[in-house]
């Protein structure tokens, strides 16, 4: 679990946030691909970052070496952060991850319209916790 997805669950117990119950199916499969959603926009952000980068190369802002270096921590910062939140989703972390997607303007309020409306105003609640 990333540090943002426990420090969202630490401050559910401590604020005495309502635990959300398990989702059901319907919830499971909007919440999927809702998820999905905010990962290719994520993956977009980070491809976006490399070509920022890459054009400040080709411009000869930045020297040969130092944009290797700046592509390669680019890349591993991104993968890291990738990883940590996707890797092993399951069911039961979809809420955080939502909750977290939302948070960092990744997804709106908007995009859970297919959930239910229990499910919804508790992810956009947690979405808030500072």
């Amino acid at each position: 679990m990333t540090q943002k997805h426990n420090f969202i669950a630490e401050k559910i117990t401590t604020l005495n946030l309502n635990p959300m119950a398990e989702l059901s199916r319907k919830d499971k499969e909007t919440a999927r691909a809702i998820i999905d959603k905010g990962l290719q926009k994520e993956i977009e952000m980070g491809i976006v970052e490399l070509e920022t980068l890459i054009k400040k190369w080709r411009e000869k802002q930045l020297p040969n070496q130092e944009a290797w270096r700046e592509l390669y921590h680019a890349v591993k910062k991104h993968d890291k952060h990738i990883a940590q939140r996707y890797d092993g989703l399951s069911g039961s972390r979809y809420d955080a991850t939502l909750a977290s997607q939302l948070k960092e303007k990744i997804i709106d309020v908007a995009d859970l319209d297919g959930l239910e409306e229990e499910t919804k105003t508790i992810i956009v609640r947690w979405s808030t916790v500072e």
